[in-house]
């Protein structure tokens, strides 16, 4: 009897098709959204309200309640928390106001006052902020969320600005008017420390910001601007900018996102009233793909979903079949810890010596990879026989995304929380 052996193989070219289709078209509107925590839901901050809706058709759920709330005008953000325990939003009045709602009963909890951009920690205990001191001057702090007690800050030279917060909770980024000058810049959350400042140039006379997002894999974040309309990307690791929107079409870019391993710029031409959306391979910054779309901007996504305020977009193939990973069964899915495979009867893979292979959607190891083989009934059988067996590999280690795991030639695919 031949033991299991984990096998990490590197491939040097993308397995895995990643061309886009339309799942469902539906005018939803709003201008800020995220996804829930388990992808299952979008929330909505469009005009004086957030709405929820299920990612799978669109259809809407419910509506948060703002009883007790001074008069709402119209939200400029929108920041679910990493569990989804709160959400805020905040309001497009010179005060700077946010609202704090408990996500679970869609109720308004409280305001806070003088905040002009903010995030929620990942510990769901504090929010970081820019905050105003007096006149023009700012500064960014990390409040309790209860208390409102300042629990850390620094002063800062932003006076008009916006902020965004990574997925892992380690950096944030802020992008800023110092001056004439406009910055980007990355700041580390634990000591309120910037890591690098980037200044934004090309800019013209009214120069504002639209977004900061960070890639799922906190290796890449990328800003957004008008006057010019323009999104930079840059590389975390490297501290450089790799490539922006004027690369790829003249048209006007005002929203990105990012999936697993792709950016996506939204382009719109004013002249006739038109979109576009185009995905950058992130692995050679090619096109991979382009979308001519009558859509709102371009506005969240979760893992490889892509909603664009009116359309949700989702991969069109894996580059399996569905018999073929329909063969392998994993749990839980998604993941934290851990994952089960179960190897069913009858899977007969088509190696003399199969292992399991583990796959990113850049079909590369990752090289934090940590897959210790546990304790198992899983076995090999002689060549053309069936392999039968349940493992349980230790996932802790994998940054949160989508994975695949291949014994012999059947695939399944697991989502790493």
């Amino acid at each position: 009897m031949k033991k299991l052996i984990i096998i990490l193989i590197i491939i040097t070219t993308n397995l895995f098709s990643q061309e886009y289709e339309i799942a469902w078209e539906k005018d939803i509107g709003g201008t800020y959204a995220q996804f829930s925590k388990d992808g299952e839901f979008i929330y909505v901050a469009g005009g004086n309200t957030i709405s929820k809706y299920r990612s799978s058709d669109g259809s809407f759920v419910s509506t948060f309640d703002n009883a007790g709330l001074q008069k709402i005008s119209e939200f400029y953000s929108l920041c679910i928390s990493k569990n989804d325990t709160y959400a805020i939003a905040r309001l497009g009045d010179q005060e700077g106001t946010l609202n704090l709602y408990d996500v679970k009963t869609e109720k308004a909890l409280k305001q806070y006052k003088g905040i002009k951009w903010s995030e929620i920690m990942p510990d769901e205990k504090s929010i970081l902020c820019i905050k105003d001191i007096g006149g023009d001057s700012r500064k960014i702090v990390v409040i309790d969320i209860n208390s409102e007690k300042e629990l850390k800050s620094v002063n800062s030279d932003i006076w008009q600005g916006y902020l965004k917060l990574s997925h892992n909770g380690k950096m944030f980024a802020t992008a800023s008017i110092s001056g004439t000058k406009y910055y980007f810049t990355l700041w580390d959350t634990e000591t309120l420390t910037e890591i690098k400042r980037f200044e934004l140039i090309d800019n013209e006379t009214g120069t504002t910001f639209f977004q900061i997002k960070f890639s799922w894999d906190d290796n890449f974040v990328g800003i957004s601007r008008s006057l010019p309309y323009i999104s930079n990307i840059y590389s975390i690791p490297k501290l450089i900018e790799i490539t922006n929107s004027k690369n790829y079409d003249k048209w006007l870019c005002s929203f990105f996102d990012f999936s697993q391993n792709q950016i996506f710029f939204h382009y719109t031409d004013i002249s006739i009233d038109t979109t576009s959306l185009v995905s950058i391979n992130i692995n050679n910054m090619k096109i991979d793909q382009r979308f001519h779309l009558q859509v709102l901007p371009l506005t969240s996504s979760f893992n490889n979903l892509i909603f664009t305020g009116s359309a949700l977009l989702k991969p069109k193939t894996v580059g399996v079949s569905e018999n073929e990973q329909k063969r392998l069964l994993i749990s839980p899915n998604p993941a934290s810890d851990y994952i089960e495979i179960n190897v069913g009867a009858g899977s007969k893979p088509a190696l003399e010596n199969p292992g399991i292979e583990i796959y990113n959607l850049f079909g590369e190891k990752n090289p934090t990879l940590s897959l210790p083989i546990g304790e198992g009934t899983g076995k090999i059988l002689p060549t053309g026989e069936d392999l039968g067996g349940v493992f349980k590999i230790d996932v802790s280690n994998l940054a949160p995304g989508v994975y695949f795991i291949k014994i012999g030639d059947i695939f399944e695919k697991f989502v790493k929380m």
